[in-house]
């Protein structure tokens, strides 16, 4: 992508560098797409193969991440208020946090571990700093990078045409002791490699041999080369982030729901564009047609919330049902309610049929006493968070439980943000998830605002949803 002031009224110097791109897509020398932007609108070249190369221009309907080297209006580091270059205002204030910030690892200094580690992060419309990530040669120093751009102060948002925009920032940070040296190397491709990683370690190879040819005529520093850095640090973390969603979900016995490429549709569900809200719908339906107050309970004057904790699994067969409530009168029925449930077709990951957790509460009301009791399904409008750090075999792990008002919390979805990495709650609404400080924790249940728990120096955290 190469960012302009504005697209229809391309500089003497832009329309050089935009026959330069354009003769690089159209002789395929490593790329195949070319996209000019101002943010307002868009030029896109592309030769896929074609007899005769596309150029499209297209109005942008979505707000588009604008680079700091071409946004109209800089992000405003704090002490750049008045300052009359605010882009070398940015610059300098960011060297002096590093600076101030810095603190070369005890045991990587005890162990002569050195090398340079690049950080790209985004600057995002609130004017903080969100999808903070980092390609180094060591996990330690990978870790004190992080550390100190998570002490990034919130700072005024960048402009782009007078609109709030994010802006990405990457920059590189040596850890040295000597001299330092760091390459990108060529990905080992294997016939076995999952489809979607290989066709971004297929990229990412292309784009390190075009990064040498390029070398071989300008230096590291170069504009260009920086912007080739750039692309291969944030597509090395995507296939790293990939790697690890397949380790952790090697075995595909049983996944979160929210892991899911395909989420499992319920009968009646084919044809709709949202196919969890339909999945919600129907499941709704089914437990108020299927409904019969326990007569039991009715007279005993039993109500109360009942969750309901169950897997289907790759052949789209409800199993596993495990039922948590007031009591086991209710539970008994909310169990008989799911077992009727009908097979649906099942989740997919990465192309193959999976299992997945599903959960829901079931709340039993009498209606004051009335002869029409009712049963429906219930959104819980509260949740807490209470957890703790802790570390084995090298990793750290957020452990802990979440709860409603009442009780605990079964099938809640936890997400790192900006990742499909996650893990779900229990029966008992625990849960364990591996996490690297400066993270941040989605926790999801239903459609009730998400509980957030970002990872700090803090080794215990107690979270909420907002309260309206």
């Amino acid at each position: 992508m190469y960012g302009v002031a504005d697209v229809q009224n391309l500089t003497p110097d832009e329309n050089i560098k935009r026959k330069e791109l354009t003769d690089e897509v159209l002789a395929e020398n490593g790329y195949n797409t070319l996209v000019i932007t101002d943010g307002k609108m868009k030029t896109i070249v592309t030769n896929n193969t074609l007899a005769t190369p596309s150029v499209e221009v297209i109005e942008v309907q979505e707000k588009l991440d604008i680079p700091f080297s071409v946004v109209d209006e800089v992000p405003i580091f704090p002490g750049c208020e008045n300052a009359s270059d605010k882009k070398a205002c940015f610059q300098e204030k960011m060297n002096e946090h590093i600076g101030t910030n810095f603190t070369y690892p005890k045991e990587a200094q005890e162990k002569g571990i050195q090398g340079k580690v690049y950080v790209v992060f985004t600057i995002d419309t609130d004017g903080t700093i969100r999808k903070i990530k980092k390609r180094g040669p060591y996990p330690i120093l990978e870790k004190e990078a992080l550390r100190i751009i998570s002490l990034l102060p919130k700072m005024t948002p960048g402009k782009q045409k007078g609109e709030v925009v994010a802006v990405p920032f990457s920059l590189p940070i040596n850890f040295k002791l000597g001299t330092d040296v760091i390459d990108f190397k060529l990905m080992p491709i294997t016939e076995n490699m999952d489809t979607k990683i290989k066709v971004m370690a297929e990229k990412y190879n292309k784009l390190v041999v075009e990064r040498e040819r390029l070398l071989k005529t300008t230096s590291e520093t170069n504009p260009i080369i920086r912007a080739l850095d750039e692309q291969l640090i944030r597509l090395e973390l995507t296939i790293l982030e990939e790697q690890k969603l397949l380790e952790d979900n090697k075995d595909q016995s049983i996944i979160s729901y929210q892991t899911a490429d395909k989420k499992p549709i319920f009968p009646g569900c084919e044809s709709v564009s949202d196919i969890d809200d339909c999945f919600d719908t129907k499941i709704k339906e089914h437990i108020n047609l299927n409904f019969t107050y326990p007569k039991e309970a009715k007279e005993k004057g039993i109500q109360g919330k009942v969750y309901a904790f169950f897997v289907i699994n790759n052949e789209g067969e409800i199993v596993g049902t495990k039922m948590h409530g007031p009591d086991p009168i209710l539970e008994q029925e909310a169990v008989r309610i799911i077992s009727l449930l009908p097979k649906v077709k099942p989740a997919e990951f990465r192309g193959k049929k999976v299992s997945v957790f599903y959960s829901l509460p079931i709340s039993f009301v009498m209606n004051n006493g009335k002869n029409d009791e009712i049963i429906m399904s219930e959104k819980t409008d509260f949740m807490f968070v209470e957890a703790e750090k802790i570390r084995e075999n090298n990793k750290t792990y957020i452990t802990g439980k979440v709860f409603d008002k009442n009780s605990a919390l079964p099938g809640v979805t936890i997400t790192i943000k900006d990742t499909k990495l996650g893990a779900i709650t229990n029966y008992d609404g625990e849960f364990k998830i591996a996490v690297e400080e400066g993270q941040v924790l989605l926790f999801q249940y239903l459609k009730i605002p998400n509980a957030v728990l970002t990872v700090t120096e803090k080794e215990s955290y107690k979270v909420s949803t907002p309260k309206e």
